[in-house]
């Protein structure tokens, strides 16, 4: 857009997304850049939705009114959405919802916590309710959790996550120092951050009383606790996990410390987005994957994906500067001037990468701007499969297309090569008519048990390489087959010209009606 469609320096737009080895560090940005309509970005205005209903949730003070049961009410169906969406999702929401009843225990507000929890364990129970008819029929794969062999390095991981590590760290030290919250063992906390000079005089105060000396025996307790866990991360080797856990903790102490709520929530987001960064160094979801050197990179890839969307959101309202006192603009400056610097080199990557990836689809000129035409991008667009020497252009596919969309009613059956449309373009009758087709082999192949799609992949790939013009008809018969498509993909897949050369024949003898041609795609009608 900045460069008016020009295309800019040689950037690699790919290489920010696969940054810790074997595994994939996908973010929103390069979801929508990359345009791969995966569960996990079609449910991210779902994540986003419920992190507001939440916060209306936990600022509102009247509990018992009509708005607060209508919130509940949408959260549940934003957990039965997330649910039958991207199950991935779904325990973040309820883990949310959890951690705003928790947090306003710490912050000693007068809720009726155990109220609270009854009223969120009934929403979860409506939203699974909800999503019911998805999951008494979905049947998923074999899996379930397990303990990763190993962790993120460090340096990797925090190229990834490095600039919402030094937001956290300073709003959540700006929020300790500056809060005054109401639970002691919070204030005890805030107090040594604001005045830690001072802390061995506080505890002596504090040891004079019977309260006193169970607070600091706590506080004692809760420390070598956090010194254990810290150090049992790190000699595991999970020093990404140790800096994580680290976060989660000084970030939730700061929500609880804070006066305003928006900013306690915020923080709260953030503790949550470092616990489930945390929980992605010590466990992973066994999958296809599993037993491989790769066998977290779905488990780092899904679940990155919801600490993006919870850090992201969370640091924007942190950031943003608020009326400081003098004494306090010096701590201001030390870490909002690195995390302006880091935000600028993060900035490079939405101008150099839109420019590189734009450029990589379409090599010629670029699809008007702005526009809501989901066809406007083949007009320019090409992509190349199964390597460099095979240019798949679009411009004759799209008019092929379009023809089918003005001449085609109902929805009789058109046949196209099966192939999967990750990287080789399959599926786009389907995808851009409407029409339906005899195997869209990847989304199914994901849906469905594998045997009956072996043997429609076989009938659609014999349909196309058969020499024998009987034998093909009969092949269309058995697929139930009004319409055969033959495109760049169906002569690549299945032996050249030889293909286009077969069906022209047929029907130029009568047997198939040709009712579109323009010489590089052409669609043929069964009698």
């Amino acid at each position: 857009v900045l460069g008016g469609g020009r295309a800019g320096p040689e950037y690699d737009f790919w290489a920010p997304s696969r940054v810790i080895p074997d595994t994939i560090n996908e973010f929103p940005f390069f979801s929508f850049l990359y345009g791969d309509l995966h569960p996990h970005v079609l449910d991210m205005p779902v994540i986003l939705a419920a992190a507001a209903v939440v916060l209306c949730l936990f600022r509102a003070r009247d509990r018992a009114g009509w708005e607060q049961w209508a919130r509940m009410g949408l959260l549940a169906v934003l957990i039965g959405a997330a649910v039958a969406t991207n199950t991935w999702d779904a325990p973040v929401l309820v883990a949310m919802a959890l951690g705003a009843v928790v947090l306003a225990w710490l912050r000693d507000e007068g809720h009726d916590t155990g109220r609270d929890l009854l009223l969120l364990a009934a929403t979860g129970v409506v939203g699974v309710a909800l999503a019911y008819p998805f999951l008494a029929n979905y049947e998923p794969p074999p899996g379930g959790f397990a303990l990763a062999e190993d962790g993120s390095p460090l340096l990797h991981w925090l190229r990834v996550w490095g600039l919402f590590a030094l937001v956290s760290a300073g709003v959540a030290w700006e929020g300790l120092r500056q809060g005054r919250p109401r639970r002691a063992m919070v204030a005890l906390v805030s107090l040594a951050a604001r005045r830690w000079r001072r802390l061995p005089r506080v505890l002596d105060l504090t040891e004079r009383t019977g309260a006193g000396r169970r607070l600091t025996a706590t506080m004692g307790a809760a420390a070598l606790a956090i010194l254990v866990i810290f150090a049992a991360l790190l000699a595991a080797g999970r020093a990404a996990g140790a800096v994580a856990f680290s976060l989660a903790l000084l970030s939730l102490l700061a929500a609880a410390a804070v006066g305003e709520r928006r900013i306690a929530f915020a923080l709260g987001l953030v503790s949550l987005g470092w616990l489930v960064l945390l929980g992605t160094e010590l466990f992973y979801l066994k999958d296809w994957l599993a037993g491989g050197s790769a066998y977290r990179m779905n488990t780092v890839f899904k679940f990155g994906i919801q600490a993006w969307l919870l850090l992201g959101a969370a640091a924007g309202a942190l950031v943003m500067p608020r009326r400081q006192t003098n004494a306090e603009e010096g701590l201001l400056v030390g870490w909002r001037v690195p995390v302006l610097g880091l935000a600028v080199l993060a900035a490079v990557y939405p101008i150099l990468g839109t420019s590189t990836r734009v450029g990589s689809r379409f090599p010629n000129a670029s699809p008007a701007v702005g526009t809501l035409d989901s066809f406007a991008f083949m007009s320019v667009g090409a992509h190349f499969w199964p390597d460099e020497n095979y240019p798949i252009v679009w411009a004759p596919e799209q008019e092929a297309l379009q023809w089918l969309r003005d001449n085609v009613p109902g929805t009789p059956v058109v046949a196209e090569a099966a192939l999967g449309y990750y990287r080789e373009g399959g599926s786009r009758v389907a995808a851009y008519t409407g029409l339906p087709i005899p195997l869209g082999p990847q989304h199914e192949g994901e849906q469905r048990p594998k045997s009956p799609l072996g043997t429609r992949a076989t009938l659609v790939r014999l349909l196309y390489e058969s020499a024998d013009p009987v034998e093909t008809l009969e092949l269309a018969e058995r697929l139930g087959l009004t319409y055969i498509y033959v495109g760049q993909l169906e002569r690549i897949a299945h032996g050249g010209d030889a293909v286009a050369a077969k069906f022209a024949q047929m029907a130029a003898t009568g047997v198939l009606g040709k009712v579109f041609d323009n010489g590089v795609v052409a669609v043929y009608r069964l009698p």
